[in-house]
């Protein structure tokens, strides 16, 4: 697959609305202990664990975890800093940070444009001129060619509603231009992931 540039800002399960993570992004629903936290703490696993969190870099734990609770609980922060900052979570939110810590955007970025790709070959695949397209050498029709291309978009049409279901999901991958997304590149992302596993 060739790799496209992008300028654009990367990010996995980004907030997007104060409806909350679940809301945003229905596939964390599978997620059991994602459903047994509160919005707030579940923002606060992705603020302070998410591999695609602006405060990813930050080594300091009680930092990260100070940066986390402002984005997270705004104003009510200040009554968990104490207690967040020592590391003293309740255990249901220790469990969502450490399956917030899997996720993996490599490998999401690189599904994202695999789809893509499947839906623009697709339209390439069945954009012929179906007139002239199956014609043989003595301008008769080609009845096996003809055949096979209806075969394929028969395969194109039942495969489209699940490409575009993951096309809409867009596997958590978040897009933008501008804004307070941490700098991702979808190739170096890609890197990163083979590098390490």
């Amino acid at each position: 697959m060739s790799k496209e540039p992008t300028d654009k800002k990367l990010s996995m399960f980004y907030p997007r609305t104060k409806n909350g993570l679940l809301s945003d992004y229905p596939e964390l629903k599978k997620v059991d202990i994602f459903t047994k936290v509160n919005k707030f703490e579940l923002l606060f696993a992705w603020y302070f664990a998410c591999k695609a969190s602006p405060f990813m870099y930050e080594e300091d734990d009680r930092k990260r975890t100070e940066l986390a609770l402002i984005e997270s609980h705004g104003k009510n922060a200040d009554a968990l800093k104490s207690t967040y900052s020592a590391g003293n979570y309740p255990e249901k939110l220790r469990i969502a940070i450490g399956e917030m810590r899997r996720f993996e955007i490599g490998p999401r970025i690189r599904a994202k444009m695999m789809t893509e790709k499947i839906m623009q070959n697709y339209e390439l695949l069945v954009d012929v001129n179906i007139k002239t397209e199956f014609l043989n050498k003595d301008s008769e029709v080609d009845w096996t060619k003809k055949k096979a291309y209806i075969d394929a978009c028969a395969v194109i049409s039942r495969n489209m509603s699940t490409l575009i279901n993951q096309a809409e999901g867009g596997f958590g991958i978040t897009e933008k231009e501008d804004g307070d997304f941490i700098e991702l590149n979808a190739e170096d992302l890609i890197e990163q992931f083979h590098d390490t596993h």
